[in-house]
């Protein structure tokens, strides 16, 4: 299904170009990167990796916050393969001195929603929807993915995991000391409001080597689902808590 008639089965407004963009306000002081669609494009986010389809898009609704101008649409299903067949539509920004380098510590906050028709899919099936990439595509990177309709943070095993609702956006908060030392690596996670027990509170390693990471944000599913439809709302990336709360 086109981004136009998926819009349309979910009741979605898209803004397909910047014509009409909203302006976006100058950084917060901390605020080191505001990827949340404000702009009603795609323009904050300087690299896209899709199946060459239409499905990722800024949409004027849903919106995770009163304020927010838009938020970012992605839809992945049979047909947007890349190379490994695996269904992807994710935005990212290359590694640079913003994130995520040994010894960093950065704050992120981000919301997600999965609409009502989010189909059922097994336990053996994965949707990852923010992972930390390796600059050199070494495995194991920090990443949050779907199993089935349980969410887990994931790095060298499962270090915390979540049911998600659909039909309902869902909020995350995380401070991140990003280190490949296990002594030094840690991750402090809020979700909905409430702090959760990461890694049950102990350290581990947030990058798989010391050549750094870089975010991407979107869908990347296993090969064969269905068609299935996400949105990310307010990602920022900043030096303090108060930097990427929404102004």
């Amino acid at each position: 299904m086109g981004l136009a008639l998926a819009a349309l089965a979910l009741g979605l407004s898209i803004d397909a170009g910047s014509a009409s963009a909203q302006p976006t306000s100058p950084l917060a002081p901390g605020l080191l990167f505001a990827g949340d669609f404000d702009s009603c494009d795609l323009s904050q986010w300087p690299q896209r990796q899709d199946g060459g389809r239409d499905d990722i898009a800024a949409v004027r609704s849903p919106l995770a916050q009163a304020g927010s101008a838009c938020s970012g649409y992605f839809s992945t299903g049979r047909g947007d393969g890349i190379g490994d067949t695996a269904p992807r539509n994710e935005l990212y920004r290359p590694r640079d001195a913003i994130c995520c380098n040994e010894g960093d510590v950065r704050w992120l906050r981000w919301s997600v929603r999965l609409e009502r028709d989010w189909p059922y899919a097994p336990p053996r099936f994965f949707s990852t929807i923010l992972q930390f990439k390796s600059t050199d595509a070494s495995p194991g990177q920090m990443s949050f993915i779907l199993f089935g309709e349980r969410l887990t943070l994931r790095r060298g095993g499962d270090r915390w995991s979540v049911r998600m609702t659909r039909g309902r956006w869902h909020d995350f908060v995380m401070r991140v000391r990003f280190s490949r030392r296990r002594d030094r690596g840690s991750v402090r996670l809020w979700y909905d409001g409430r702090r959760q027990a990461v890694n049950r509170g102990r350290r581990f390693a947030t990058l798989a080597n010391g050549n750094g990471a870089y975010v991407k944000l979107g869908l990347y599913r296993s090969a064969g689902l269905p068609r299935a439809t996400l949105h990310h709302d307010d990602f920022r990336i900043g030096t303090t808590h108060a930097s990427v709360e929404p102004g």
